[in-house]
């Protein structure tokens, strides 16, 4: 089954992931999220935590105002 999932990081930021397997969400879920790095010329290199929040089956209609 695919669907849309939604994951927070630690400095609040909403990561929205269309068209994923439900087993790779689960997955991600029962080991804690995940840790992301990325690199950016003004700051450096960043890191944070992500957590996968909710998967959802259905389309989101982003018309609505989500």
């Amino acid at each position: 089954m695919r669907g849309i999932a939604l994951l927070s990081t630690d400095r609040q930021n909403v990561i929205v992931l269309e068209d994923i397997d439900r087993q790779t969400f689960d997955d991600l879920k029962s080991k804690g999220g995940y840790t992301r790095t990325t690199q950016c010329e003004r700051v450096g290199e960043t890191t944070e935590h992500v957590w996968p929040v909710r998967f959802i089956e259905d389309d989101i209609d982003w018309m609505y105002g989500y």
